[in-house]
C-alpha cells in the first residue's frame, strides 16, 4: 500500500541497511579494529568505494566525541553537530534540519558504504553473524590484517576487512551483496588518509551559495509513504489530502 500527501516539494529516498543481532563473538581482530576507532576521541577519514568494473566515488567521514558526524558522498553531506542534522542534497541544491537524536545519528552508517565506521559511536561487531581472522596479507608495504565477516544470517553481505597491524585501523575492505537470484555485487574500499583529529568546522553547515532550505512541509508533499498511520499524521499536521494506492504483488 502507497500513500502520498499533495503538495509540492521533493522526493527523499532513504535506503537503511538492517543487521540481525546474533549471539556471536567477534574475532580478535575485529574487536581490535572496533576497539581502536571506538577509543578515539575524534577521527578523520577519506576513501574510496568502487563496484568491480566501475569507477570510484569518494567518501569523507570526520567523527568526534561524543556526537558529532559529518559524512559526504557524491551526492549529499550530512553534518550531526550535537543537536541537530542537517542534510544536503548537491544534485538538487536543497538541504533540511531535524532534530538530532541517537537513532538518527546511527543512523547515518546504515549505508553499506558508510557501515563500516559505527563502531566509533558504538561497538556492534557482536552483533554479526561470523567473523574470522584470515592472517595477514601484505598491500602496498604494508602488513594488513584480514578479517572475513558475514553480517546477516543469509549471507546476503559479507565483509573482508584489511586493517593495519601497527594501529588495527581500516585500511582496505571489500564489501559484497548477495540479493536471492542475483549475481553478487563487491565494493572495493581504499582508505586514502586517516586522521586521529577533526576541525570543529566540519561540524558546522554553511549553505553553498544559491541553496534551498526545506521545510517539514515541503519533504512530506509529494512522498509515497508505506504506513498508514504516518501517512495520516503527515496530512493532519500539514493540512493536506490523501491519496491511497492499494495494490498486491498478483
Amino acid at each position: 500500500m502507497n500513500i502520498k500527501t499533495f503538495g509540492t516539494g521533493v522526493l527523499a529516498v532513504a535506503a537503511v541497511l538492517c543487521t540481525a543481532a546474533m549471539a556471536s563473538d567477534a574475532s580478535p581482530k575485529l574487536k581490535a579494529f572496533a576497539s581502536a576507532l571506538g577509543g578515539a576521541q575524534a577521527i578523520s577519514i577519506k576513501y574510496t568505494v568502487q563496484p568491480l568494473g566501475g569507477s570510484p566515488a569518494e567518501y569523507s567521514v570526520a567523527l568526534a566525541k561524543p556526537d558529532k558526524a559529518s559524512v559526504e558522498t557524491p551526492t549529499s553531506l550530512t553534518i550531526a553537530d550535537g543537536k541537530n542534522i542537517t542534510i544536503y542534497d548537491k544534485l538538487e541544491k536543497t538541504y533540511y534540519r531535524k532534530p538530532q537524536t541517537e537513532a538518527e545519528l546511527m543512523g547515518l552508517f546504515s549505508d553499506v558504504e558508510t557501515a563500516v565506521w559505527k563502531p566509533f559511536f558504538k561497538d556492534v561487531t557482536s552483533q554479526y553473524t561470523y567473523s574470522k581472522d584470515a592472517g595477514t596479507k601484505s598491500r602496498a608495504g604494508k602488513t594488513l590484517n584480514t578479517i572475513d565477516v558475514k553480517v546477516d544470517p543469509k549471507g546476503e553481505m559479507t565483509l573482508r576487512l584489511y586493517t593495519d597491524s601497527t594501529d588495527n585501523m581500516l585500511r582496505q575492505g571489500e564489501i559484497t551483496m548477495s540479493a536471492p537470484g542475483q549475481d553478487p555485487q563487491t565494493r572495493v574500499l581504499l582508505v586514502t588518509a586517516t586522521s586521529l583529529s577533526a576541525s570543529p568546522d566540519l561540524f558546522a553547515f554553511k549553505a553553498p551559495a544559491g541553496a534551498k532550505e526545506l521545510s517539514q512541509s515541503d519533504l512530506v508533499a509529494g512522498k509515497w509513504l508505506t504506513n498508514f498511520e504516518d501517512a495520516q499524521n503527515a496530512a493532519k499536521q500539514f493540512n493536506k489530502g490523501l491519496i491511497v494506492d492499494f495494490y498486491a504483488d498478483w
